[in-house]
C-alpha cells in the first residue's frame, strides 16, 4: 500500500479523494460525465487505485491449469504489490508475497518508483514485470527462480488469501475481506455452465497496449460485444455500506459460431439452448473481462504495467469434449488469432481513448475556458466509473508507519 495514505493524494491541483472531483460523473447514465482524465495519466492517482482497489479486492490472476504440478508458481504483480500462488505437493495453492518486496534493494531505486513496471534482472518485486509461470522444475535450491520469490524459507513470507472458482483463481491482498463468492454473485450464472462443464485451459498469450487499464476495460466491452446488445441482470445479493451493488457488467448477442473462428469444437453440453446460440462479454470488476461463447471461453486479465499501459492475459477454454487440443492444433490457433486480431482492433480505440485523456487539460484548468467534460456514452465505462469512484471514496482506518519512540510530542 502507499506509505502514508493518511497524508492524501493530490494530483493536479486536486484532492483525489474529494467528493465533489466525483459529482458530475455520479449521475444517471446519460447525465454522467466522464472521469475526470487524471483518473487515466496520473501515477498518484494510480498510487489511490492501489490502495482502494487493487489491495482490498479479489483480484484475477490466472487459470488453475497453468500449474499443474506440485511446486509450480505462477507470479503475479498486484497493484503495486508483488505475489505469486503456487501449486502445494495435496494439489491445493497457497499465495505468497514474493520474498524481495523491495527488489532487495537497501533503498528503492529512484527508476523503479515511476509508476512503470520495470525489467530487473535481479529480483521479483511489486515495482518490476511478471514472468510467466514458472515449472517446479526451475525451483530447484540457489537457483535463480528460487532466490527472486521464494527465499530458503518460504514458511516464513507472508500469506495471500487464495480462492477458486472453477478454472479460475483469484487472489486477495486483505485479509479481512469478505470470500470471493460475494464479489462474483454477479456472474455466477454467466459462468456456471463452463465450471460445470470443467473447461479446460488450453492456450493462450499475452498482449500489451500503451491505455490505461479501465479504457483498455472499457473498449473490449465496447467494441467486441455488438452495439443495441441487451444488459443483463447485476444486482449483487448483498449491499454494503458506501459500495455499489454493480459488481459486473454484461451483454449477449445472437452469434454464429463462424464469427469466432469456425465450427470445430465442440459446443458445451451444459449451455441451454438461448446460450448455444449466443456470445456473452462481462466484465467482472475490476479486472477480468470474459467473452463466454458457445463453444470456448475466452478470460482476459487486465493488468496496469504503468498508468498508461495494460497488459492483457488471454487464456482459451475448451470443453473437455474435445480431445487432443494443445496449443498447436489447427482449432486453437484459428480462434488465438481471431482474439489477437480482435484486441488488436479493441486495442487502437482504446489508444485513441488514452490520447485524448493525455490532450485534455485539468479538472482545474480545462483545455477551453468553461469547456466541460463529455458524457460518458458506454455502458460499461458507466458502470466501471461508479463501482470505481464508491471505492475511492470508501473510509478506512490508517495507522501511521513510523518508528516507535518514547519522546514526546511537544
Amino acid at each position: 500500500m502507499f506509505v502514508h495514505p493518511e497524508l492524501g493524494y493530490f494530483d493536479e491541483r486536486e484532492d483525489l479523494t474529494a467528493a465533489k472531483l466525483y459529482a458530475a460523473s455520479r449521475l444517471a447514465f446519460g447525465r454522467a460525465r466522464a472521469l475526470p482524465p487524471v483518473a487515466y495519466r496520473s501515477k498518484v492517482f494510480a498510487d489511490l487505485e492501489d490502495e482502494k482497489i487493487w489491495t482490498r479486492a479479489w483480484i484475477f490472476v490466472g487459470g488453475h491449469d497453468q500449474i499443474p504440478e506440485a511446486g509450480d508458481l505462477l507470479p503475479y504483480t498486484v497493484g503495486h504489490h508483488g505475489i505469486h500462488v503456487q501449486r502445494r505437493a495435496d494439489g491445493g495453492l497457497i499465495g505468497r508475497f514474493n520474498k524481495a518486496q523491495h527488489g532487495g534493494c537497501r533503498a528503492v531505486p529512484l527508476q523503479c518508483q515511476t509508476g512503470i513496471k520495470t525489467k530487473c534482472s535481479f529480483t521479483s518485486c511489486g515495482y518490476s514485470r511478471d514472468r510467466d509461470v514458472i515449472p517446479s522444475f526451475e525451483l530447484g535450491e540457489e537457483t535463480p527462480a528460487m532466490r527472486q520469490y521464494l527465499g530458503e524459507q518460504p514458511d516464513r513470507l507472508l500469506k495471500v488469501r487464495v480462492e477458486r472458482f472453477g478454472p479460475f483463481i483469484y487472489a486477495n491482498l486483505d485479509p479481512d475481506a469478505d470470500g470471493l463468492e460475494a464479489q462474483l454473485v454477479s456472474i455466477g450464472d454467466l459462468l456456471a455452465p463452463y465450471v460445470e462443464a470443467n473447461a479446460k485451459g488450453v492456450a493462450g498469450f499475452w498482449a500489451e497496449h500503451q491505455c490505461n487499464w479501465k479504457l483498455a476495460g472499457k473498449a473490449f466491452l465496447d467494441h467486441a460485444g455488438a452495439p443495441n446488445a441487451a444488459l443483463l441482470a447485476t444486482a449483487t445479493k448483498r449491499r454494503r455500506p458506501a459500495v455499489a451493488d454493480d459488481v459486473a457488467w454484461h451483454v449477449r448477442r445472437t452469434i454464429k459460431l463462424a464469427e469466432s473462428g469456425g465450427h470445430d469444437l465442440p459446443v458445451f453440453a451444459t449451455l441451454d439452448d438461448a446460450a448455444q446460440g449466443e456470445a456473452r462479454f462481462a466484465w467482472a470488476f475490476p479486472n477480468l473481462l470474459i467473452a463466454a461463447q458457445p463453444d470456448h471461453l475466452v478470460t482476459i486479465g487486465l493488468q496496469p504495467t504503468a498508468f498508461r499501459s495494460t497488459l492483457y492475459r488471454v487464456r482459451l477454454y475448451v470443453s473437455p469434449r474435445a480431445k487432443g487440443l494443445g496449443p498447436g492444433h489447427p482449432a486453437v490457433i484459428k480462434r488465438l488469432g481471431f482474439w489477437r486480431d480482435l484486441l488488436a482492433h479493441v486495442g487502437e480505440r482504446a489508444v485513441a481513448e488514452q490520447r485524448e485523456a493525455e490532450r485534455w487539460g485539468t479538472p482545474s484548468w480545462p483545455e477551453t475556458e468553461g469547456k466541460k467534460r463529455p458524457i460518458e456514452t458506454s455502458e460499461p465505462g458507466y458502470r466501471l466509473q461508479r463501482y470505481l469512484i464508491d471505492r475511492l471514496l470508501a473510509r478506512h482506518d490508517y495507522h501511521w508507519a513510523g518508528a516507535m519512540t518514547d519522546a514526546r510530542v511537544r
